[in-house]
């Protein structure tokens, strides 16, 4: 697989980008909500801050969400609820970004550098202090702004390093915010989510859903320019087959483990997320497809 399958930005863009949204199958159990009619039942709006949020359409019609909380007031989250969203808050175990505050916390226990996100490594999950933050620190504090569930990005380290180090701790990590009482959602991660299948043969206590990156399109990131994403052409093309058939295969595996499945596309072409959302309503899966990879 390509080390960028599985990767969400979450950097901020400049600029108003037009998304094609394509969203299909039911929401995740989550708490009780108001009753109120959503046009969408999922949404990735990580690039997103809690006052653009508040205004955005996009988000109002959309039942789940998922957003940085790190770019959220406990109040916006709050209102957010109250108007009967589903929040999801975006949790990077896996990679450390410059941007982030605590980056100069954590530098020293970078890995290597993760190919085609500018500004971001990958972190030894290994290393105790790492997890603690997360679990303790990061995570405690999403779920005192109320988020409902967890995004858990970046577990693909483990196919940058394939070490048992590696495995035992992000395990250690899921089951620790498994703890907490909500869901966890892992985006990606395939490598490792097979692995602890066949290791523990259950996804009980570790998670409860799969966020797939990329399986029917691709991102071409030769061709992507973050200073000018809207005006890029061929930023975004059609899944390999052979990589296609690989992901469905480990997404049917996952929900026979009684996952729940998502999709997340990125593609500008109308007829591509057509066929993506028939496929997926066929399924019974749910599929959010993006014309942007700032997901904002």
């Amino acid at each position: 697989m390509m080390e960028w399958v599985g990767k969400i930005a979450v950097r901020a863009s400049p600029c108003a980008l037009v998304a094609v949204l394509v969203l299909c199958g039911c929401c995740l159990a989550g708490e009780a909500r108001p009753e109120r009619a959503f046009d969408a039942p999922y949404g990735v709006f990580i690039g997103m801050r809690g006052s653009e949020a508040l205004r955005d359409r996009r988000v109002l019609r959309t039942r789940v969400l998922v957003v940085d909380p790190a770019h959220f007031e406990e109040r916006e989250i709050a209102s957010l609820k109250a108007s009967g969203h589903t929040v999801y808050g975006y949790l990077n175990v896996g990679s450390l970004e410059a941007f982030r505050p605590y980056y100069g916390r954590f530098r020293k226990f970078v890995l290597g550098r993760y190919e085609n996100w500018d500004g971001e490594w990958w972190i030894d999950v290994s290393a105790a202090p790492w997890r603690d933050f997360v679990v303790s620190e990061l995570a405690a504090g999403y779920v005192r702004k109320g988020i409902d569930g967890f995004f858990v990005d970046n577990c693909d380290v483990y196919h940058y390093r394939k070490a048992r180090g590696i495995f035992d701790g992000l395990t250690e990590v899921l089951r620790r915010l498994s703890g907490y009482g909500l869901e966890v959602l892992i985006n990606g991660g395939d490598e490792y989510a097979t692995a602890a299948l066949e290791e523990y043969g259950s996804i009980e206590g570790l998670f409860s859903g799969v966020n797939q990156e990329t399986v029917f399109t691709r991102i071409n990131f030769d061709k992507l320019n973050f200073d000018r994403l809207d005006s890029e052409t061929g930023a975004f093309g059609r899944s390999r087959e052979e990589d296609r058939r690989y992901f469905l295969s480990y997404l049917e595996r996952m929900e026979r483990a009684g996952a729940k499945v998502r999709l997340l596309e990125y593609t500008r072409d109308a007829d591509t997320a057509r066929e993506i959302e028939r496929f997926c309503g066929a399924r019974g899966w749910e599929c959010f497809i993006s014309g942007s990879v700032e997901l904002d």
